[in-house]
């Protein structure tokens, strides 16, 4: 299968991207947008099913979905002490009861929840009626008690737009391909992502019953720079890419790392500890760092060797300059993307 090119809104947690999402949708008219991705665990279901349908009918039907369930502890413990990451288990439960939730408010028929973090409707709820007429029976029983809920809009797309997590762990990434939804992965060597796409194409298929089932569903997130020499490419990323990661690596304490990149059967060695952030992920495949040439034989190796189905290129590093961005850009869009 073919790699395609899709180019996807990445804001960080846990602003709301489909503000900028609305603001793109006025600006463009075949542009994808997407998420990479709302924090659920930070935001009310019905809210978000109700704001990614309705920017959904605003692009005619140009969203993916993209959900994640958090990266840092001191804002999800925040907005919610379920999302809390520091327990992993709790966190990722309500995760994905959010994501059922929103599933039954994109169904467009009367739905009822009730799960271990939210229930709907709330309970104890009574109309007597109004004006307009009587009751729908399909929301009220005979008391006037609010029995179902339903959403507006549901989404432009049908049944609903494609869903992607962001995904690195391989307990998510089955997770999700058991509920149908795409896997985007970014902290992963090459060794890992293979392992990632493999647990992803086994789950699919065993659980929808065909290879087709795993088509077009996975994709990875790396930094990316292209330059007309690799020792211009470097001189550039190396503070970049090491900025990043000292950032990240303090971020959280459910961060595992070095060994966060590394698949089941990888080892993390002296010599992995002994290397600055960039000579250790460019070595194991993370870093799309160099010439076009370079860069375009790293993603054929991604192609053949791992079935890379989607790749979004992470561009806005600290210490690149708008300059040095705009033509690791457009070095890529003239010389690597025509190869594929």
């Amino acid at each position: 299968m073919a790699t395609r090119f899709r180019t996807r809104n990445s804001t960080p947690t846990p602003t709301d991207s489909c503000f900028f999402g609305a603001f793109l949708a006025t600006v463009t008219k075949t542009l994808r947008i997407g998420q990479c991705g709302i924090c659920l665990p930070d935001h009310h279901p019905i809210r978000v099913a109700e704001n990614v349908a309705m920017l959904d009918h605003m692009t005619e039907g140009r969203v993916d979905f993209g959900m994640i369930r958090g990266i840092n502890n001191r804002v999800s413990g925040n907005f919610n002490p379920d999302g809390d990451r520091r327990n992993q288990e709790r966190n990722k439960a309500l995760f994905w009861e959010s994501f059922e939730v929103i599933m039954k408010a994109w169904s467009g028929e009367p739905f009822t929840h009730r799960g271990e973090f939210y229930t709907f409707p709330c309970p104890g709820w009574q109309d007597a009626g109004n004006d307009h007429g009587e009751l729908d029976p399909r929301y009220y029983s005979a008391d006037g008690e609010l029995i179902t809920l339903s959403v507006q809009p549901t989404p432009y797309q049908k049944p609903t737009p494609p869903c992607w997590v962001m995904a690195d762990s391989l307990s998510t990434t089955v997770e999700s391909a058991a509920h149908g939804c795409g896997v985007i992965s970014w902290a992963k060597s090459f060794a890992a992502t293979r392992e990632q796409t493999n647990a992803y194409r086994e789950t699919a298929e065993k659980e929808f019953g065909s290879e087709e089932a795993a088509s077009g569903r996975l994709g990875i997130m790396r930094t990316v720079y292209v330059a007309e020499t690799r020792e211009e490419a470097e001189r550039v990323m190396r503070p970049a890419v090491n900025g990043l990661l000292r950032y990240v690596d303090g971020l959280t304490p459910s961060w595992n790392g070095r060994k966060a990149f590394l698949a089941k059967d990888e080892e993390l060695t002296d010599e992995d500890m002994s290397l600055d952030w960039f000579d250790f992920l460019n070595g194991r495949g993370w870093c799309l760092v160099g010439t076009p040439e370079d860069v375009t034989g790293q993603l054929k190796q991604f192609e053949t060797e791992v079935g890379l189905e989607h790749f979004i290129a992470y561009w806005a590093l600290p210490a690149i300059s708008y300059e040095q961005f705009v033509a690791s850009t457009k070095l890529f869009a003239d010389r690597v993307m025509p190869n594929f």
